[in-house]
């Protein structure tokens, strides 16, 4: 299962990033039984990097530009983060 998650600045340092991952997380596992579930974020996004890794998603793979051609627009290369549910080393849910 690929998830995105965009919060408004507004809202930043809140917690309500980290809160609407583990309560979408927590669902996909428990209610749709979902065990693989990856992202892709912006290189350069060092905060949310941070926050998914804290979750448990380890990076996968990196491609370049992928985004920017995506969207027609000039972003750097993204990061594929993908968490694995059930396992020793990931969130509980």
């Amino acid at each position: 299962c690929r998830i995105g998650v965009m919060i408004k600045r507004d809202w930043w340092n809140k917690g309500i990033g980290e809160q609407t991952l583990k309560l979408f997380i927590d669902y996909l596992h428990k209610h749709l039984n979902i065990r693989r579930i990856w992202l892709f974020v912006i290189e350069n996004n060092k905060r949310a990097i941070s926050l998914y890794k804290k979750m448990g998603f380890r990076l996968e793979g990196k491609q370049k530009k992928m985004m920017g051609k995506l969207l027609k627009r000039n972003l750097p290369n993204c990061f594929t983060l993908l968490i694995l549910l059930g396992s020793t080393n990931t969130l509980k849910v």
